[in-house]
């Protein structure tokens, strides 16, 4: 969960943080541009143009410097700007604050300008504060007889700009402190139903599927919860069926062992003397027989579905044959339990593409389900029909099956009712053998009136190119 926490803070808070830094450089330097340039232009404009004035009147005056002494000396009214008049080396000749004249201008702050006024930013050494002058030259004849400078403090902007970056540096922090909080509480509502998860998979690894997700997120984490949820209900399903299914084989074993073992004690007793006893005993006993042979068949077949180790043979074969051979089989079977048939085939259609014996298997399963579960002297049908598909329906009228148990009855291990015996692998096997097959396996039922299973087969076109 620790990791999951660092990634977190490396790819998001990391993130805000230097995007917050950039977006407050950007901010400092465009504020500090700001009012930098407007003291600039101010500076400009003002020393601009009183050069202009005085290069523009130069030559017709003959006292230039004691015009300039005046302007400069005239100009005391600005609290904000401060005017020098400077000679070549630097000398103050004029001040309009009366403080600096006669002192020379330091080097690293004297800037003899040719044209355009020069901007220069420093800091006096003697007040220790920020200044930005600028720098116009004085002319007569195209000659520089003077330097006149404009002078502003800018600490009061400095201390402006000082104020809004510590406005900006304590909005960032409270955005990263938010932001912060909110990615605890965040994390926090990711990590703990992920704990709750992990801990729960746990149980469920050591067998304990009645352990259920409290769901508290209606989102991925969430739909996560219901997964497992679904999956250990599903696992406690079949783990029902598969604890109803070792209960109902155990018992349908156990039933015909029984009647094997007693019959065969009964003959081993009876003195070989009794022959229709004998005859009925070794009847029962060969069918109990079959009974065994049928369930341990159906137990391999599943077992090789489900490890897809199962193999078909494909071939063309007449299914109306197998139809009336099993019909002719299983009509003792239905007299005994004095069942109506009737049999209806289409002359029309003999061959299909797939594994005979495994047809054979499906239509045995289908019709033994027909018998066991019709009410005495109730009717079966076996009906072939082609319209855009070959349909082989086997129809009766028993019991039925419940419009919710449809479906079910084809998953593997389901029995509508626990006490008839069968292992309820029966149907399971026929629809994974018509998957198998690409065919498709219906059901039809109303409870109480009957069922009509439905194999829909593809009508190839016989010694077609088929890729199966």
């Amino acid at each position: 969960m620790s990791s999951i926490k660092k990634r977190w803070f490396k790819n998001y808070v990391l993130g805000v943080l230097f995007v917050l830094f950039l977006l407050n450089i950007a901010f400092i330097v465009m504020i500090k541009n700001y009012y930098y340039a407007n003291i600039k232009q101010m500076l400009v404009n003002k020393s601009a143009t009183a050069a202009d004035f005085f290069n523009k009147y130069a030559e017709y005056n003959k006292s230039m410097e004691l015009l300039l002494k005046n302007y400069v000396e005239d100009y005391c009214f600005d609290e904000i700007f401060e005017v020098q008049l400077l000679d070549l080396s630097g000398k103050i000749i004029a001040d309009s604050k009366g403080l600096n004249q006669g002192k020379y201008v330091c080097k690293e702050s004297l800037t003899v300008p040719e044209n355009q006024p020069i901007i220069h930013v420093f800091r006096n050494k003697q007040t220790n504060e920020n200044l930005m002058s600028a720098y116009a030259a004085i002319k007569i004849d195209h000659k520089v007889i003077g330097i006149l400078r404009f002078l502003t403090s800018i600490e009061k902007i400095d201390i402006r700009l000082n104020y809004l970056i510590y406005i900006s540096l304590m909005i960032s922090s409270a955005v990263i402190f938010t932001l912060s909080l909110l990615s605890i509480f965040f994390t926090k509502s990711i990590l703990d139903p992920i704990k709750e998860i992990n801990a729960v998979a746990k149980k469920m690894a050591k067998g304990e599927f009645d352990t259920k997700i409290q769901k508290n997120y209606n989102d991925e984490i969430g739909q996560l919860a219901d997964t497992l949820n679904y999956m250990s209900g599903e696992i406690l399903k079949m783990q029902n069926l598969k604890n109803e299914f070792i209960s109902s084989i155990s018992h349908e074993l156990r039933t015909p062992l029984t009647s094997i073992k007693g019959w065969s004690e009964t003959i081993a007793t009876s003195g070989l003397n009794d022959t229709d006893e004998i005859k009925t005993g070794l009847r029962i006993i060969s069918k109990e027989v079959d009974r065994l042979s049928q369930m341990v068949d159906n137990l391999l077949d599943f077992s090789k579905l489900e490890s897809g180790k199962l193999n078909l043979n494909f071939e063309w074969f007449d299914f109306i044959d197998i139809i009336e051979e099993i019909w002719c089989l299983y009509k003792t079977k239905a007299h005994a339990k004095e069942l109506h048939w009737s049999l209806q085939l289409n002359d029309g259609i003999k061959n299909i593409y797939g594994d005979k014996c495994r047809f054979r298997q499906i239509v045995i399963n289908i019709l033994d389900n027909a018998i066991k579960f019709s009410k005495p002297n109730g009717n079966i049908s076996i009906a072939v029909s082609k319209e855009d598909k070959i349909k082989i329906m086997v129809q009766d009228d028993g019991i039925g099956i419940p419009k919710d148990k449809i479906e079910k009855v084809k998953e593997k291990f389901y029995k509508i009712d626990v006490h008839k015996e069968g292992s309820g692998l029966g149907l399971a096997i026929c629809q994974e053998l018509i998957q198998l097959h690409g065919w498709n396996l219906a059901i039809e039922s109303s409870e109480g009136l009957g069922t009509k299973v439905i194999i829909e087969i593809p009508d190839f076109v016989e010694n077609a190119k088929l890729d199966f």
